[in-house]
């Protein structure tokens, strides 16, 4: 949709259209700046790990500018990366355990042992490069045991992903909505909050319950709205790259400390996530366009 906004509204600009077929050094090369809505990560998804290698190396040697950059792709890809980042940038992140994959077998048996001590109750495991509710699995220390365990490790492995994330399953995430805040060239411009039936999650077809802020047309309440809008531009200001062209911030509720008022943490960070752009009156494809546009005649 994005593409053809910008043939039609934009026609002193020579904008195609490719599809996966055209992602080769050759045809990037006919280009200034390519927008990859199509992402190497796609490639991952649905190709594998040698196409997503492929891909990356094709964008890291094309004259042209692609977007978003490698370096923030890989930077947001890689979970624990930014985890970590922003943690000791001072964000509010949950604490979380990062299992690595590639390890032996050993290694494997002493972090069951770890999180099996750490008594949850209830907790979440997610695939490092996964979307879309792949590999999510909610886990209860009670019936948590090691045949499990290296069952559902296997299973990740076998999917290709290297590595994942382990976290305290936090109730009111379920019950409040989780705030995906969108910014265009590092200004924001609008929110989407979504509670996730647990029953679908992993599906491809999960059953979202929306609202919106108040000044968009629902009723998330501004106060907090106001609160998330700063500590996201925080976030983009805080970023080691250029500010992206689109962004999305997600925001769950809540830590797991002991304060009267819930604090919102920082639950993913997006460089190409889903606009859900039905869920909102604001016109998402007028705004990403002008947003491509702009950084296209920054270019020299």
């Amino acid at each position: 949709c994005v593409g053809y906004y910008l043939q039609k509204h934009y026609p002193k600009y020579n904008v195609d259209i490719l599809t996966y077929d055209d992602v080769s050094l050759k045809k990037f090369n006919e280009y200034d700046l390519i927008i990859g809505f199509y992402c190497p990560y796609y490639a991952f998804i649905n190709e594998g790990e040698e196409e997503y290698k492929k891909y990356l190396r094709i964008i890291k040697r094309t004259k042209a500018l692609y977007l978003q950059e490698t370096v923030l792709m890989e930077f947001v890809l890689h979970k624990s990366k930014y985890h970590k980042y922003l943690h000791k940038e001072g964000f509010p992140i949950l604490p979380t355990e990062y299992l690595d994959l590639t390890k032996d077998k050993q290694y494997m048996k002493n972090f069951f042992k770890k999180i099996e001590k750490k008594d949850f109750g209830k907790f979440i495991s997610k695939p490092e490069f996964g979307g879309y509710g792949e590999g999510f699995k909610i886990w209860e220390t009670k019936t948590f045991n090691e045949k499990n365990f290296f069952k559902y490790v296997a299973q990740m492995k076998k999917k290709g992903f290297k590595k994942m994330l382990f976290q305290k399953f936090v109730r009111e995430f379920h019950n409040f909505y989780e705030v995906r805040t969108y910014w265009h060239n590092g200004v924001y411009k609008y929110s989407v909050g979504t509670i996730i039936d647990l029953e679908t999650l992993g599906t491809g077809d999960e059953t979202l319950t929306v609202d919106l802020p108040e000044s968009e047309g629902g009723e998330i309440e501004e106060v907090l709205m106001k609160k998330l809008k700063k500590m996201g531009k925080e976030v983009l200001e805080a970023l080691p790259f250029e500010t992206p062209f689109s962004f999305r911030i997600d925001f769950g509720c809540c830590l797991d400390n002991q304060k009267i008022c819930r604090d919102y943490f920082i639950n993913e960070i997006e460089y190409n996530g889903n606009l859900l752009g039905n869920d909102t009156e604001f016109n998402v494809i007028e705004s990403l366009g002008k947003a491509i546009i702009k950084r296209a005649n920054g270019l020299k």
